[in-house]
């Protein structure tokens, strides 16, 4: 993962007809030389090959660096960029524009490489998307946490603006449907309050996949009978057993014997105005941790990703391989990247920051 990764991710589907269609990126050497140092900590990848380039046209190219095209950021040349790109880069270090088949589809400024790094961006989901429905954020914030934010490699919680309906998502037959019942009660509109949150966590030692945990909130009186209905669904469905359990005072169940996924024995408990479900036992006790940090924003939607919980969790993972089997393990060029998004007009604008920029 890199900033430059980061930059990707932001795009703004509506940028000016007079940029360059294909893609660009505009920056200062100083800026460039930043994001070089940054990606040269990936070694051996193809993103320090293009480091190393970046390294050169940085000492000698002081002044303005320019590219355009679909590979713009490997033809980077000692060029003022035109009127219009630098115009829309304005005073951040670096601006770039995203292309596909022909057509600019993306737009972004960031600020700072080696410094704490922020960017800005705009974008828009297709309408009637099942990502847009449940990624799309409202005007109301999205309130505090449920989930532990402390040691999640990624947590997101959102407040979509049409709210949350998967079954309608779900098509009736479909084997989303068939085998675990997706049109159910339970994920309709009628059940589910609006707000949902995710984190994932490192594996648990021995293990190989991130632990998650997921929680939405749900409506009373109907939640109750719903969540039954559910998991005897699930439970007959694929011969599982169920156990009652409790995590910090709150009651639920565990399902054992699912067999699907390495160490997946589905737990999950219920608040008044929450349905909680972990990966298994010891993840909905990660998850529901007393005192843990929680994630907090004043947007609909807000994201963590913390690259310090990744490279433990790579550390996890390699030490559950045997010797020769394990790659060198990679320095990631930040700690942790916080983003916060909310409608502005028809777009969704992304505001995304690092604590502090390359780690040390």
């Amino acid at each position: 993962m890199s900033p430059f990764f980061l930059l990707a991710c932001l795009a703004d589907p509506r940028p000016g007809a007079d940029l360059p269609q294909e893609g660009f990126i505009s920056a200062t050497g100083a800026a460039l030389g930043e994001m070089a140092g940054c990606l040269e900590r990936f070694a051996g990848s193809e993103a320090a090959e293009v480091a190393i380039a970046w390294r050169g046209l940085a000492v000698s190219c002081p002044g303005e660096i320019f590219g355009a095209g679909p590979d713009a950021w490997r033809n980077l040349r000692c060029v003022s960029p035109p009127d219009p790109v630098r115009v829309f880069r304005g005073g951040a270090a670096l601006a770039f524009g995203w292309g596909d088949a022909g057509r600019l589809v993306g737009r972004g400024t960031l600020w700072g490489g080696a410094a704490p790094v922020r960017a800005e961006a705009w974008l828009s989901f297709q309408s009637g998307s099942a990502v847009g429905a449940l990624a799309v954020p409202g005007a109301e914030p999205a309130g505090p946490s449920v989930l532990a934010d402390e040691g999640a490699i990624l947590h997101v919680r959102a407040r979509p603006a049409d709210g949350i309906d998967v079954s309608g998502l779900v098509e009736s037959g479909s084997q989303a449907d068939s085998l675990f019942g997706l049109k159910g009660a339970l994920l309709s509109r009628a059940v589910l309050a609006g707000d949902w949150e995710l984190a994932a966590y490192p594996p648990e030692p021995g293990g190989e996949l991130p632990v998650l945990a997921l929680a939405v909130g749900v409506r009373e009186p109907a939640a109750g009978p719903a969540i039954e209905a559910f998991v005897a669904g699930v439970a007959e469905k694929w011969s599982v057993q169920r156990s009652v359990t409790s995590v910090e005072g709150v009651a639920g169940e565990c399902l054992a014997g699912l067999r699907i996924l390495p160490q997946l024995e589905p737990c999950y408990a219920r608040t008044r105005d929450q349905l909680v479900v972990a990966w298994n036992r010891d993840a909905l006790g990660r998850a529901l941790a007393p005192g843990a940090a929680r994630l907090a924003g004043e947007t609909a939607l807000v994201a963590t990703i913390d690259f310090d919980a990744m490279a433990e969790a790579d550390a996890v993972v390699a030490a559950s391989r045997p010797p020769g089997s394990v790659l060198p393990p990679l320095s990631y060029p930040l700690r942790r990247v916080e983003v916060q998004a909310e409608p502005e007009g028809d777009e969704l604008k992304l505001t995304a920051r690092s604590l502090a920029g390359c780690s040390p």
